[in-house]
């Protein structure tokens, strides 16, 4: 590998791991995170177009080099934006954490889905980007889900963007024109929303966000008061304090390889071939 592909390449973890949540995915429970670049005009954005075109070269040198790691726990992978054609998509997924948060919410994913949920070809589906993983992407609940954002608050985003006029122009969804069960309106409902539902809540309360590596705590929609958000609060500062602490140098690239070879002896010491980590450890 050469120093300039070494360098771009540290650019894309950078970017995707420290920046977009990506290292609570490798280092931590968070099931999936969402990064990617965009293919920007030179004159109009010229910044913004140099920076995303040095995150794309990255991933262009991770994809050159990635057959060379064995197997592993964790997916890195692209794909189209839903969205915007001048985006790119790309996916960190900690497998044995997305069949353990596909099992703890199983009946929400067999209703939403309409067919009875077989986890395992749901990895398949992930590992080669069709069929239900297609269908998930399309579900704003269900992505939440995965993301690791808690059941409630990836419902609430949904349900959200279903009745509030204000965010209709974000999402292609069915409008739903009846309260949720215990509102008398539609109004009232979206008042409700407006005076309890905070982004990131973790900010909120007085946690750093701020350190050498631009790590970047996970921001989400969610209800501060229920047990699901302080659960994912507190696990995702643990794992913030956990994550800075093993980049305590200037060795990033190094430690990042390291763990991916850690997560493929993981893969490997799996007695019955599966590509999970035994599930010893809480999501």
């Amino acid at each position: 590998m050469s120093a300039e592909e070494r360098d771009g390449l540290e650019v894309f973890f950078r970017h995707v791991l420290f920046w977009d949540h990506g290292c609570f995915v490798l280092f931590g429970s968070k099931p999936c995170s969402l990064s990617g670049f965009w293919h920007l005009v030179d004159d109009i954005f010229p910044f913004m177009a140099y920076q995303n075109r040095r995150v794309e070269k990255g991933w262009h040198v991770w994809k050159k080099y990635e057959k060379l790691f064995p197997k592993s726990n964790f997916l890195m992978f692209d794909n189209p934006s839903l969205f915007n054609d001048r985006y790119t998509m790309i996916f960190c997924v900690n497998l044995h954490s997305l069949k353990v948060v596909l099992e703890n919410n199983r009946e929400v994913f067999e209703k939403k889905l309409g067919k009875k949920l077989v986890i395992e070809r749901v990895i398949e589906d992930f590992l080669e980007k069709k069929g239900t993983f297609q269908e998930i992407m399309n579900d704003h609940e269900l992505i939440g889900i995965l993301m690791g954002y808690g059941c409630e608050n990836s419902w609430l985003f949904e349900r959200r963007g279903n009745i509030d006029a204000r965010y209709f122009s974000l999402f292609t969804l069915t409008k739903e024109k009846s309260p949720s069960k215990g509102f008398s309106s539609i109004e009232e409902e979206i008042n409700w929303m407006d005076n309890t539902l905070v982004f990131s809540p973790i900010h909120h309360r007085g946690y750093p966000d701020l350190n050498f590596l631009r790590l970047q705590l996970p921001v989400f929609l969610a209800n501060p008061k229920n047990r699901e958000t302080h659960d994912l609060e507190w696990a995702y500062y643990q794992e913030y304090k956990e994550i800075t602490r093993i980049f305590n140098g200037n060795d990033a690239l190094e430690k990042i390889f390291e763990k991916l070879f850690e997560e493929a002896e993981a893969v490997e010491a799996d007695d019955y071939g599966s590509p999970f980590m035994k599930d010893n450890s809480q999501p």
